[in-house]
C-alpha cells in the first residue's frame, strides 16, 4: 500500500503541475493579448493625436500666428497715429495761442472803439428814454444834446 500511495501522490503531482502549467500558459496568453490590444490602442490614439494636430492645430496655429502679426501691425500704426496727432494738436494750440494773440494785439483798438461806440449810443437811449418819461413827451436828438 505504501506503493500505491506514491504512485497516485505521483500522478497527482503530474496533474497538478500540468494543471498550474496550463493555468500559466492561460495568463501568459491573457497577457500576450493584452499587450497587443494596449498596442493596436496606442498606435490607433497616435494615429488620432497626429490627424489632431494635422487637421486642427496646425491650422490653428497659422491663424493665431497671423493674428498676431496683424495685431502687431494694427498697434504700430495706432501708436504712429496716436504721435501724429498729439505732434498736430500741440502745433494747433501754438498756432491757436499765436493767433489769439495777433488778433488780441492788432484788434484791440478796433475793438475798443466798438464798445465805446455801442456804449454811447447806448447811453443816448437811455437819455432819450429817461427824458420822454420825464416829460411824458417824446423829444428830439438835437433837444438831447
Amino acid at each position: 500500500m505504501i506503493e500505491f500511495i506514491t504512485l497516485m501522490d505521483s500522478n497527482a503531482a503530474t496533474i497538478w503541475l500540468a494543471i498550474i502549467a496550463i493555468a500559466t500558459m492561460a495568463q501568459a496568453l491573457v497577457v500576450v493579448g493584452l499587450a497587443i490590444v494596449v498596442y493596436r490602442m496606442s498606435r490607433a490614439l497616435s494615429d488620432q493625436m497626429t490627424r489632431l494636430e494635422h487637421d486642427v492645430v496646425r491650422p490653428l496655429s497659422r491663424q493665431a500666428s497671423t493674428v498676431a502679426d496683424e495685431l502687431r501691425d494694427v498697434i504700430a500704426r495706432v501708436r504712429s497715429a496716436e504721435g501724429e496727432i498729439r505732434h498736430v494738436l500741440r502745433r494747433g494750440a501754438a498756432m491757436t495761442s499765436t493767433i489769439t494773440q495777433v488778433v488780441q494785439d492788432r484788434m484791440w483798438p478796433a475793438l475798443g472803439l466798438t464798445r465805446g461806440i455801442i456804449a454811447a449810443v447806448a447811453s443816448l437811449r437811455h437819455v432819450r428814454h429817461a427824458t420822454v418819461s420825464h416829460n411824458g413827451r417824446g423829444s428830439s436828438s438835437a433837444e438831447i444834446l
